[in-house]
């Protein structure tokens, strides 16, 4: 019930991002998955948080208005949501009960923390537009460390 909240939240927050073009075609922008595909250790993988969202603001309106550069946040948070989903169902196929219990207890603390720390980040800016480009950039930050931390668990399973 949470994630649904936070993700009408989420799209409350970029309301006007949608009138907006993109700012490249999907199959020429970078990816998240490109980019750990490409990387050799855990560092290399933290670095690809931001790498898509950077690209996007290079491209048409992505870098010039508030509503690119939230469009762009968001564009890769959905990528970052999707590989955490993809690891958590990986991991949810070889976990034990007390392992997926706290998989689960972890996610929830995170999503309130997430919340409570970007709306923080955002009051900066006190309700004037930049508030919108701070959440949303936090939020594609603390949303790409939470699945790193997924993404990785998997790693060290199949090695294991």
């Amino acid at each position: 019930m949470r994630a649904l909240v936070f993700a009408l939240a989420g799209a409350c927050v970029l309301g006007c991002a949608t009138t907006a073009a993109p700012p490249a075609a999907a199959s020429e922008a970078p990816t998240i998955a490109s980019c750990l595909e490409n990387a050799e250790d855990a560092a290399g993988r933290r670095a690809c948080i931001g790498s898509a969202n950077l690209a996007c603001q290079d491209e048409g309106d992505g870098g010039v208005t508030t509503t690119g550069m939230v469009m762009c946040a968001e564009r890769e948070r959905a990528q970052w949501a999707a590989l955490g989903a993809a690891a958590g169902a990986t991991l949810a196929a070889q976990e034990s009960p007390t392992q997926a219990a706290s998989r689960a207890s972890a996610a929830e603390v995170h999503e309130e923390w997430m919340r409570a720390r970007c709306d923080y980040d955002a009051s900066y800016y006190e309700g004037g537009s930049m508030a919108r480009h701070s959440l949303a950039a936090c939020v594609m930050g603390e949303t790409a460390r939470f699945a790193l931390i997924l993404y990785e668990r998997t790693i060290t399973l199949a090695e294991s």
